[in-house]
């Protein structure tokens, strides 16, 4: 079987989703299902993310520039070509997001079974929260209704509003599932009408054997993009409050986004790592996002290498570590705070129940399992 990814970010740090993308696509070609990834993109594909086939379209678009983006330019030229190499029996729509305006009709036009993963927020509103100003869930949609619910957005309205009415238009009727990462994101895309819906839980491989807890001092981490939605500036106060009361412990940040993380005693910014080694660094690993959050890989993999977690209650990521991991509100940094102190206070019975949650993890979202699955969608669709 060959599958045809389309994938695509706007700025230089793309995140989770693209290390999913490379994660499946290696694992089917080990399994003899030929992967093409083609990525439309703002910016140069990082090394990392491997063998990706690229189309640059500009942030500031020309008229020129524009025109290539219109249905029949230069860029579904490029996506017919790819095609043509590729011969998919299945396209997998990933993200929608730069160059939609070309993107959705040339869909659209296509024969192919198509498969559609909603990795993150975005696709279900453009400043990722799902909450209204009074605090209530919001009642718009994939690339959303803003202007019917009084949702202050900003400049970016126009552009996702156009963005849905591409989707809904191209796309949305010939989509043969709506694979979701987690129940809570289920629930919104089954109730915005956009059917058939499935919960396929990523694929997270563990190591052999989980991490020992790090000699020194007490570290907390966060892995991902450093950006208002992960929760960076509640991190920042609740680690403030912390070593106020412990002056030894250490805050170390692994990523990189638009955010900069200040300089201050105790934080560290290793940028982009090698998991594995890093959470033998770290005695437990924070993801303190806002609502909402899709699901968020970097929970399953500390819980996969024995590492304690503390999450929001945000969407998915309850789901990302069952009952072996910390909850608590999003935006609440001295509820972070105290869950972090909990933790080192009882720190092997939290290290116990993080071994409990790796066997949980190696279950719930194996490789094979979800491989198995993802061909069985691809299967019935053919």
């Amino acid at each position: 079987m060959n599958i045809l990814r389309l994938d695509g970010w706007d700025g230089p740090a793309p995140g989770g989703a693209q290390v999913y993308v490379r994660r499946v696509s290696q694992a089917l070609e080990a399994r003899g299902h030929p992967n093409v990834t083609a990525a439309i993109v703002t910016d140069p594909v990082p090394e990392r993310l491997g063998p990706v086939r690229a189309y640059l379209v500009p942030r500031s678009p020309t008229r020129q520039a524009v025109a290539s983006l219109a249905e029949g330019g230069p860029l579904a030229r490029w996506l017919d070509d790819v095609a043509r190499e590729v011969r998919p029996d299945v396209i997998h729509l990933h993200r929608f997001h730069a160059g939609f305006s070309a993107l959705g009709p040339w869909l659209g036009s296509r024969r192919e079974p198509i498969f559609f993963t909603a990795h993150d927020t975005e696709l279900v509103c453009p400043v990722a929260t799902l909450t209204l100003p009074d605090g209530t869930p919001c009642p718009g949609g994939i690339l959303p209704r803003c202007q019917f619910t009084g949702c202050e957005v900003g400049l970016g309205l126009p552009l996702n509003l156009a963005k849905r009415r591409s989707f809904d238009t191209h796309v949305k009727d010939r989509v043969r599932t709506y694979i979701c990462g987690s129940h809570a994101t289920r629930r919104i895309f089954d109730d915005l009408g956009y059917r058939p819906t499935d919960v396929l839980r990523p694929m997270i491989p563990t190591p052999a054997a989980p991490v020992e807890a790090p000699p020194g001092p007490f570290t907390i981490g966060f892995l991902g993009r450093f950006e208002r939605q992960k929760g960076i500036d509640v991190l920042l106060r609740a680690f403030g409050s912390v070593r106020a009361e412990r002056p030894a412990f250490q805050l170390r940040f692994a990523g990189g986004g638009p955010i900069p993380i200040p300089e201050a005693p105790g934080v560290t910014v290793d940028g982009w790592v090698d998991s594995h080694a890093w959470f033998s660094k770290i005695h437990v690993l924070a993801v303190p996002s806002l609502p909402w959050e899709n699901l968020g890989n970097s929970s399953i993999e500390a819980l996969g290498h024995g590492v304690p977690v503390i999450v929001t209650d945000s969407g998915g990521l309850p789901e990302t570590v069952g009952p072996y991991g910390t909850v608590i509100p999003p935006g609440d940094a001295p509820a972070l705070s105290r869950a972090i102190l909990a933790i080192a206070d009882g720190y092997d019975v939290a290290k116990a129940r993080a071994l409990d949650g790796r066997t949980w993890v190696q279950t719930e979202f194996s490789p094979e399992r979800h491989l198995d699955r993802l061909l069985g969608m691809y299967a019935a669709a053919q």
